[in-house]
């Protein structure tokens, strides 16, 4: 039987906090019947060891509206595992989900509901959003707790899904229909989840507003600073784990070719120099070593006096030295700014390769091999070549291809 409104609660642990939050959902519902009409309270245990399932069937015995989806033989799993759980098990037109100890009081729920009732436009989600101007923290976090879980959430939002101010916030209304198809595609099982919906919503291009709200820190909260930061590790892992064969098969050639390409450099790093380079290596080995000793003796990388003693030298006047010199410092104290050199090119430029193969394949070809032969014309055309004998600035572009996408 259908239900107009799914709440669902992923639970670990919560044997004290969630007898009053399950208690505090049903009266809200129950207190405005005409609006909510038929609901569902799905609570479901992520493997707790405490009397967590207890106190749901004890709350379930007053309200049978209240389900238990009860722990699967692995334990706890993450609350991403929990909440696919729950939003496959649900039937409402809407789905709510929210956290165990209600940060954001249920009666938010009313702005989220709305937001998706009013609008025109066809709202898929209306999301609780702590970063809203209009937002009110009633009980903040310890200022260095709330200033590293701003940190985190900015560099999710600038890696993942930009244009969203607050993703981590577990207080959601989704249109049931989109959310189960969304959490059925969902991979990820711990705090990364919201993350993974949002892109989801956002590819399918399904419409999500952020709605203020009230929020309170919660003594006992489960989410730590560090989370916001295993989001990203958590996406990093899921795109790798979808990355075909023939992705790094086509990544393995190109950074073949251009193995070969130096081979004569690598035979004999202490003696060969790159003929047709000119002085442009004796230029870039002396960029790299000077970042080195500049980052070592703590000195701004920026400006040396090892050139035009006294006055010095702006080395901003390439910039591209040092996005490459900073990174390598660890290389080049250990094995000289001429390992430095070679690695820069090598890599560089079967990095270049790579990053165009990526946006040619993602954008605007369905071919992997037809992406494969546009990136190797990209990285490895003769003008190419012919700059990757002395000017990495020139040469090493991987970023051109992830600014343009």
């Amino acid at each position: 039987m259908r239900a107009d409104l799914t709440v669902v609660v992923p639970a670990y642990n919560e044997e004290r906090r969630l007898g009053p939050t399950l208690d505090a959902i049903r009266a809200h519902l129950n207190a405005n019947p005409g609006r909510w009409g038929r609901w569902e309270l799905i609570v479901v245990d992520d493997g707790s060891t405490d009397g967590t399932a207890d106190a749901v069937r004890a709350a379930a015995a007053r309200e049978p509206r209240i389900l238990l989806v009860e722990a699967d033989e692995r334990g706890n799993r993450g609350k991403g595992h929990a909440l696919r759980r729950g939003v496959l098990a649900s039937r409402g037109a809407r789905v709510l989900v929210t956290d165990a100890d209600l940060a954001t009081p249920i009666e938010e729920l009313d702005r989220l509901d709305k937001e998706l009732s009013q609008d025109e436009e066809g709202l898929a989600a209306a999301i609780g959003s702590r970063a809203h101007p209009e937002s009110s923290i009633d009980v903040h976090q310890r200022r260095v707790r709330e200033w590293l879980g701003r940190l985190g959430n900015r560099l999710i939002r600038a890696v993942a899904v930009p244009g969203i101010r607050d993703t981590q916030c577990g207080f959601k209304l989704f249109d049931g229909a989109k959310a189960r198809a969304a959490f059925a595609d969902a991979r990820l099982d711990g705090w990364g989840t919201d993350v993974e919906i949002l892109q989801f919503f956002r590819r399918a291009g399904w419409q999500v507003a952020e709605v203020p709200v009230r929020w309170a820190h919660q003594a006992g909260s489960k989410v730590r600073p560090v989370d916001y930061f295993k989001v990203l590790g958590e996406l990093v892992r899921l795109k790798a784990r979808r990355v075909r064969r023939v992705d790094l098969a086509v990544a393995a050639l190109f950074l073949l070719a251009s193995v070969l390409l130096y081979k004569g450099l690598w035979a004999d790093l202490d003696h060969r120099y790159l003929a047709d380079s000119g002085q442009d290596q004796n230029q870039w080995e002396w960029f790299f070593a000077v970042t080195a000793d500049n980052v070592t003796h703590l000195r701004n990388p920026l400006f040396t006096t090892a050139q035009n003693h006294p006055d010095g030298v702006n080395l901003m006047a390439n910039t591209v030295m040092l996005g490459l010199s900073v990174p390598f410092v660890p290389v080049t104290l250990a094995f000289g700014p001429t390992t430095t050199w070679a690695l820069v090119l090598t890599c560089g430029l079967a990095a270049t390769a790579v990053a165009w193969y990526w946006l040619l394949a993602k954008r605007l070809v369905r071919s992997r091999w037809a992406a494969a032969t546009g990136a190797a014309l990209c990285a490895f055309a003769p003008p190419m070549i012919s700059h990757a004998t002395a000017h990495p600035n020139f040469a090493v572009l991987f970023m051109i291809p992830v600014i343009l996408d």
